[in-house]
């Protein structure tokens, strides 16, 4: 399972958390095929209907299901989508890769199944919301890419902007469908299971004193000194503190990370997320106040003492996590429910 940052989820509109969704997914059979066949079983399955289709009764369709077809204008303006948020170049190389277009087909399905699900006030609601989120879509689009990139992008993948208004609400529907069947106590039980398994996702920030003893340079990857020869400094600066010398002195006397050294080696409230991985799950995890086993990352080795952090609170987070636990659903009902309803493909 990919780490996930609870902290940028919880500040975006719930459209963006939908959209993010829709794109996972869509990587879901490409990141199969880099997977051994043993982490990816359930998604073979999607891989393996590609061939066991049987073709639509419809040549206008591209797909058939029970209770409904996806027309073939339908799937261009769902792919051309794609294409926008993608770009072109890569779409069109995932469309390439095994089971891709299957993958789009059973999205696209399963979007229209949870639209009819939905009662009429959350279609209208919906629909209300979808119109400000295409109005912020196309801000944010055309301030990446330029004044009039947007009638330009449209225009390059064959879509109208009524297509991507279409996609924005399909994709709000069915994330509002799905988090509905989500209580707040499921929420709460996954908060809990991470707090326990992997408490680093709901770090904050922290303040941590270090001192770093080098064995190479992480710009140029020459080595400064043998493994040995730091851990020999580790252990005699270890020796100093459990004789009670100051931390801070020692930083200044030995540290060689000139970002923190002269401040007696502290970084104060500081977003973990911006440290490598090593020293990032020890300001998370090594218990407050305590100097801990040295800590070994591409810079060399350091000395912590985790001197304070705050924890992301349920009330920040439970947004992100929902839509962490709508996108489980969103795969499952994709790959599994909606699979079995359909009896026909035809690719174009």
């Amino acid at each position: 399972m990919t780490r996930r940052n609870y902290k940028m989820q919880q500040g975006k509109c719930k459209w963006v958390t939908g959209l993010m969704l829709t794109l996972s997914l869509v990587l879901i059979i490409t990141a199969c095929g880099q997977e051994s066949e043993e982490e990816s079983d359930v998604d073979d399955v999607g891989t393996d209907q590609v061939e066991t289709f049987e073709p639509t009764k419809d040549t206008n369709n591209v797909a058939e299901y029970e209770g409904g077809e996806i027309t073939l204008e339908e799937y261009n303006a769902f792919t051309g989508v794609m294409k926008l948020l993608y770009s072109p170049e890569y779409f069109d190389q995932l469309q390439s890769t095994p089971g891709f277009n299957n993958n789009l087909i059973q999205q696209l399905v399963a979007f229209e199944l949870l639209e009819a699900e939905a009662d009429d006030e959350t279609k209208k609601e919906q629909q209300t919301i979808s119109e400000t989120n295409l109005e912020e879509f196309i801000t944010q689009y055309e301030a990446t890419n330029g004044e009039g990139s947007w009638e330009t992008g449209l225009k390059d993948v064959g879509i109208e902007e009524e297509d991507f208004r279409n996609f924005i609400q399909l994709s709000n529907i069915s994330q509002e469908v799905l988090s509905k069947d989500i209580s707040e106590e499921e929420v709460k039980v996954e908060y809990d299971r991470i707090l326990a398994e992997s408490p680093a996702e709901l770090v904050a920030q922290a303040t941590v004193s270090h001192i770093l003893v080098k064995t190479n340079d992480p710009n140029t990857g020459e080595e400064t000194r043998t493994e040995e020869e730091a851990l020999k400094i580790v252990d005699e600066i270890n020796a100093k503190l459990d004789a009670g010398e100051d931390f801070g002195a020692l930083a200044k006397e030995y540290s060689e990370d000139e970002g923190s050294k002269n401040n007696g080696g502290t970084y104060e409230n500081a977003n973990i997320n911006n440290w490598v991985e090593e020293f990032k799950l020890a300001a998370a995890e090594q218990p407050i106040g305590e100097i801990g086993e040295p800590v070994k990352t591409v810079y060399g080795y350091h000395i912590i003492r985790v001197e304070d952090r705050t924890e992301l609170s349920f009330d920040e987070v439970k947004e992100g996590i929902l839509g962490s636990l709508v996108q489980q659903k969103l795969q499952d009902y994709s790959t599994e429910k909606v699979s079995n309803l359909i009896t026909g493909v035809s690719i174009p």
